[in-house]
C-alpha cells in the first residue's frame, strides 16, 4: 500500500529511505574493545611489575619491603584473572555473532547451543532436535563441548 519497495542484495533487504540507519560494528563492540584494552594494559603492569620484582638488578629487586610488593603481585594477578575470563567471553560472543550473521550463517539450534545463556535443562532438551541437513546445524557438537 503506501510502502516504498524494498532491493534486495545477496539475500538481504537494504533500508527504506526513511529507515534509521545501523550503529556501526565498533560502537556495538565498545564493551569488547575496552575489555581488550583493559586486559593488555593489565597484563603488561603485571609483567612488568613481576619481571623487576625478580630481576637482581632491577629497581625492585634489592629494595622494598617484600610484604608489599606481594602483596602489590597478588593484586596483580588476581585482576589478570579476572580481566582474562572477561575477554575470552568477549570474544566467544563476537564470534557466535559473527557466525551467526554470516552470508552462509548458522541455524538457530546451533546459535542456542553456543549462547551462555542456555541452561542445562534447555541443552539437555536442545539436543533431541533434529539435526537441519543441508545447513550448518553442529548444535550436537557445542552442547558436548559445553
Amino acid at each position: 500500500m503506501g510502502s516504498s519497495p524494498t532491493t534486495v542484495t545477496a539475500g538481504v533487504a537494504d533500508p527504506k529511505p526513511g529507515a534509521p540507519r545501523l550503529i556501526k560494528r565498533l560502537g556495538q563492540s565498545k564493551l569488547s574493545l575496552f575489555v581488550v584494552v583493559a586486559t593488555g594494559i593489565w597484563l603488561g603492569f603485571t609483567i612488568a611489575f613481576a619481571w623487576a620484582l625478580s630481576s637482581e638488578s632491577g629497581a625492585l629487586g634489592s629494595s622494598g619491603n617484600p610484604t608489599d610488593s606481594i602483596r602489590i603481585l597478588s593484586i596483580l594477578s588476581e585482576g589478570v584473572s579476572i580481566f582474562f575470563p572477561a575477554l575470552i567471553a568477549c570474544t566467544c560472543s563476537l564470534t557466535m555473532w559473527a557466525a551467526a550473521s554470516s552470508e552462509k550463517g548458522i541455524t538457530l539450534s546451533t546459535w542456542l547451543a553456543m549462547s551462555p545463556a542456555s541452561t542445562t535443562i534447555s541443552l539437555a532438551r536442545l539436543f533431541f532436535w533434529r539435526p537441519v541437513f543441508g545447513a550448518r546445524d553442529w548444535h550436537h557438537a557445542w552442547i558436548l563441548l559445553r
